[in-house]
């Protein structure tokens, strides 16, 4: 990845080249190579990443010959442009396959896609994928025009906020002796109860940990519980104050994880108003 992509330092690449297929060890894999290449679209420095597209054609800064297996046989290449092709010139990118993907190719359904492709119980998969379906986009379209948030946040990095809060919550849970038929039908629904806790626990602070205010707040609360009952949110407090505790799935207070300490006596020295020191006691409970 080229830091300053418009200072090109034809030497600097040479040697990332140089290094990148240089021979590896007995200990290291044999098998073929990928190099990624990432910048803004500049011919002079794409001309230079074409080179390796023909065995033996790759002449360094100061024309010296580096070998070079070429992308036919064990080593490709891949190009990657963030910004406009406009300033390449035609025999640039004529080297290359083009794959061109807009800003609106790839969404938030595309990065669930291939969260729920790494989920190999079927079960778990499923029951994610009927939660996301049913209650995501409404979720994120009610913070992109009901909400005021701390920051700008795309909803592609909303999402992956929620898909990594979830997949923290279930590590420690052995998913592939939970969710199968033979776990059978009681356990199953209590899994299946506790998931959807889980979903919208995920959802208040992917979605609505960033709105920015108690109001805002209030209102996504409000929507969670008016909306989505199923959630089954205590009465008492707002949303942002419980943690769903597995595998039980129950919902908890955040204060049951503070541990009470003692009452703790603190001598303090006062003065009185003759000059006088008296000490007196104090009880402090943290």
């Amino acid at each position: 990845k080229s830091i300053q992509p418009r200072v090109f330092d034809r030497e600097w690449l040479d040697n990332i080249i140089q290094t990148s297929l240089h021979p590896p060890s007995d200990s290291e894999c044999i098998g073929r190579k990928c190099l990624i290449f990432d910048s803004v679209p500049s011919s002079e420095w794409i001309d230079c990443v074409a080179q390796l597209a023909r065995p033996g054609h790759y002449m360094s800064h100061d024309f010296t010959q580096i070998t070079t297996n070429g992308p036919d046989r064990d080593v490709k290449v891949i190009v990657e442009c963030v910004g406009p092709l406009h300033t390449m010139t035609p025999s640039s990118v004529s080297h290359f396959a083009l794959v061109h993907i807009s800003h609106d190719d790839l969404g938030w359904l595309e990065l669930v896609d291939v969260w729920l492709e790494q989920k190999s119980q079927i079960l778990l998969r499923e029951k994610l994928h009927e939660l996301v379906t049913k209650n995501m986009e409404s979720l994120l379209s009610f913070r992109r025009h009901e909400c005021r948030a701390i920051a700008s946040v795309c909803d592609v990095s909303l999402v992956r906020t929620f898909c990594q809060l979830c997949d923290s919550l279930l590590a420690p849970f052995d998913m592939s002796k939970v969710w199968r038929p033979e776990t059978g039908e009681p356990m199953l629904q209590q899994w299946s109860e506790a998931l959807v806790k889980v979903f919208f626990f995920c959802a208040v602070w992917s979605i609505g940990g960033s709105m920015d205010d108690e109001g805002t707040r209030s209102k996504y609360d409000l929507l969670i519980r008016e909306q989505y009952p199923e959630a089954g949110y205590p009465l008492k407090g707002n949303v942002y104050q419980f943690y769903v505790d597995l595998p039980e799935g129950t919902w908890r207070p955040w204060d049951t994880k503070l541990q009470l300490l003692p009452q703790i006596t603190a001598g303090i020295v006062e003065r009185s108003e003759n000059g006088d020191s008296q000490e007196s006691s104090i009880y402090r409970r943290h």
